[in-house]
């Protein structure tokens, strides 16, 4: 049932179906790989085990390097580990963490793009973020229908969740007399360790997948403790039944995006009809909601001519520059491309959601 609960997830699916997502897969996987090792084996396998899974987990993305504290913690709190042992295990992540760090900063300076929204520290963005975590880990529903605010969506959104949280509240409220276990509370803070990263930077789907594992355990933890009878199973195929209808909602949400950016590709190539070396782009932000890499928008789904060029072979054009304009701002647009022109593109195309004109050629 565990297992289920980890595969149906909307964290799993906005993972696996996220093309820059992988780093994330990977860190979890070696992290849980460190923790089920940790948990069988003593003595220097154990320690060498637990450093090298990791230092795994952190190389696949820097988030894992909380695994260094997740590990031992959840072996105190089931008593697989005493507590000066704990303390033990401590000092090594914090030696390891400190040299990864030496060497992290030692490296060359390259200054990048940073996304803007990892530095919102708002307490209003902070709190959309507690609020994102726990919708995904705690209420499940079809989000994609909520996203998308269609009638036929609202109904959906409204009937998944009413038929899974049966049994969830039988998993997690009828058995409050469980809340009093140590395990339960370590299982709990290894979650919010977890996510506390992404927490405090920026929280979506595909990030609820760094504590989705751990989820899974809390599932297992308070199933293993209850009696599976006819109600409890009767409950859970009704959760499956909902699962599986968001789960399809948000596959067929993004082969919808997907076709949208692969008609869009083609399109821009039908009409710029021969071979051009370079393209300079403006694109009229949406006022449409998105939700990760589900329900998204035009512009994004066109990836700023990324979309173009794959529908090339990445053939043509070479070099594609895209400015996205708010709405707003749309009389900057013939400034924009005058610059193009003077610049050398040989093309200015506006991309209004799906509809593309061409501004200067």
């Amino acid at each position: 049932m565990a297992t289920l609960f980890f595969y149906f997830a909307p964290a799993m699916l906005g993972t696996v179906l996220d093309i820059d997502s992988i780093n994330q897969t990977y860190s979890a996987l070696w992290g849980l790989v460190g923790l089920w090792v940790f948990l069988r084996c003593q003595g220097i396998v154990r320690i060498v085990s637990y450093v090298i899974c990791c230092f795994l987990a952190m190389f696949s993305k820097e988030n894992g390097v909380l695994w260094f504290a997740i590990i031992p913690l959840f072996a105190w709190g089931f008593c697989r580990l005493s507590l000066r042992r704990l303390y033990w295990f401590v000092s090594l992540a914090l030696a390891c963490v400190a040299i990864y760090g030496i060497a992290r900063l030692s490296l060359p300076d390259n200054p990048i793009y940073a996304n803007d929204e990892y530095y919102n520290l708002t307490f209003a963005a902070k709190f959309k973020n507690i609020a994102k975590f726990l919708a995904l880990t705690c209420i499940p529903t079809d989000y994609v229908g909520i996203v998308q605010r269609t009638p036929f969506g609202m109904v959906r959104a409204v009937v998944t969740f009413l038929l899974a949280m049966p049994f969830c509240l039988s998993l997690f409220v009828s058995k409050y007399c469980y809340w009093r276990e140590r395990a339960f509370w370590t299982l709990i803070v290894c979650i919010l360790i977890g996510a506390s990263i992404h927490l405090a930077t920026l929280f979506t789907v595909m990030h609820a997948y760094a504590s989705l594992g751990l989820e899974a355990l809390l599932v297992a933890f308070l199933l293993n403790k209850m009696i599976l009878s006819r109600r409890i199973m009767s409950f859970f195929i009704l959760y499956m039944v909902a699962v599986f209808a968001i789960a399809t909602s948000h596959w067929e949400a993004a082969r919808a995006s997907g076709f949208m950016a692969q008609r869009m590709g083609e399109n821009t190539l039908r009409l710029l009809n021969t071979p051009v070396d370079s393209v300079y782009s403006i694109t009229l932000e949406d006022t449409v909601a998105s939700y990760s890499s589900f329900v998204v928008p035009p512009a994004k789904a066109f990836g700023w001519g990324n979309a173009a060029q794959h529908a090339s072979g990445y053939r043509w054009p070479q070099t594609w520059r895209d400015t996205s304009l708010q709405r707003k701002d749309i009389a900057a647009i013939p400034r924009l491309v005058k610059q193009a022109r003077r610049e050398g593109y040989r093309c200015v195309l506006i991309y209004d959601g799906e509809s593309i004109s061409v501004a200067s050629r």
